[in-house]
């Protein structure tokens, strides 16, 4: 029996145990209208809410968070809406700081992110000095001396 005021939460306290109780007390989220509002159907639960936990994912290892309030916490979502949520910033902003409506995505990514690693990028070959054109080398200078 729940408290008054009391956030339903589940026993479960480890990523699968969690997904696990969201599937048996929430059933699928396949096929539900997107959270987000974006017009999609929801391919799973995102989370929505703030996590309670943050740990290694049991099986690639990789950092991922969730939460263990699976009523308040959980929420339908497409594949693309979940992605914006899993990789950091919020449903405006990307991680970074880029804002989503002015950038927009390309490939998955934050188009103002694409713009700022492109310009490390470019800054870098700058520094790094003109390339030695092909067929050059010290055997072509002659500078090689006998064994």
């Amino acid at each position: 029996m729940a408290l008054a005021g009391c956030e339903p939460t589940t026993r479960a306290r480890t990523y699968g145990g969690v997904h696990q109780a969201l599937r048996r007390f929430r059933g699928s989220a396949v096929g539900k209208p997107c959270a987000a509002r974006c017009g999609r159907l929801a391919d799973g639960w995102g989370l929505i809410g703030h996590p309670t936990h943050i740990g290694p994912h049991p099986d690639h290892g990789r950092t991922v968070r969730w939460s263990v309030r699976i009523f308040t916490d959980y929420a339908p979502l497409c594949s693309s809406c979940n992605n914006l949520r899993d990789h950091g910033g919020s449903w405006t902003f990307c991680a970074h700081g880029h804002s989503r409506l002015a950038f927009g995505r390309s490939g998955g990514k934050c188009r103002g992110c694409r713009r700022d690693a492109e310009r490390r990028r470019t800054a870098a070959r700058r520094t790094a000095g003109p390339a030695a054109p092909a067929g050059t080398s010290e055997a072509a200078d002659g500078a090689v001396s006998a064994p």
